[in-house]
């Protein structure tokens, strides 16, 4: 009889090599579960045929039919049409709104979302490169407008509940896919007129 232990060793390597694999294929499906259909396209290179197809929008007044507003972030050259909605049909063709959150403009907490990469735009791709206290503008679809600042950033797990947790206050959410999937870059901004009134108290009191 062959002596099987070379057999054996081979086969418990091969177990070994196999787990991280299965573990980051686990991590890909929990990603996807957390926005239906999101696409992980990270680092993909963008051909001459991709950047014909951009959708990005660059005038405020032209928001189209379907959207309920847009989303522009002066810093990182963004500009895009918000749907309601995180499946694929919206995040294709522009940035999200979880519908299950504040609506723009509105008290609570309002989270938008959008790819870290496709073919038809670099959508929140640059959104890790955003600083604190950068602004970030919505424009809705009756034109009302706001200017949010960065407040702060973070890197959370990809079913981090405190991205959709409710808020008393405005705040508005920016979030993308991180680390190939299996984490979200999250970018918490507040709007600057509120928060300017709330300094023009405070100096009037400290002066009486």
């Amino acid at each position: 009889m062959k002596d099987k232990k070379p057999w054996i060793i081979i086969g418990i390597l091969f177990i070994l090599l196999a787990i991280p694999y299965f573990t980051r294929n686990e991590d890909t499906q929990n990603t996807i579960s957390y926005i239906p259909e999101h696409d992980v396209n990270e680092n993909k290179p963008t051909t001459e045929s991709d950047q014909s197809t951009d959708i990005e929008v660059v005038d405020t007044t032209n928001i189209p039919r379907d959207a309920i507003g847009i989303i522009e972030i002066p810093s990182l050259d963004i500009c895009y049409p918000i749907y309601e909605g995180a499946t694929e049909t919206q995040l294709s063709i522009g940035i999200g709104h979880l519908p299950e959150t504040a609506g723009l403009l509105e008290k609570g907490n309002c989270v938008c979302c959008g790819h870290n990469g496709s073919s038809r735009g670099k959508y929140f791709t640059t959104l890790s490169h955003i600083r604190r206290d950068a602004e970030v503008k919505i424009t809705t679809k009756d034109q009302r407008k706001r200017t949010y600042r960065v407040k702060s950033t973070k890197v959370v797990g990809s079913h981090d509940p405190s991205v959709r947790k409710e808020s008393k206050e405005e705040i508005l959410k920016l979030f993308t896919c991180a680390y190939h999937g299996t984490r979200r870059f999250v970018a918490e901004c507040v709007p600057i007129n509120e928060e300017s009134e709330v300094n023009e108290h405070e100096v009037q009191y400290q002066s009486q």
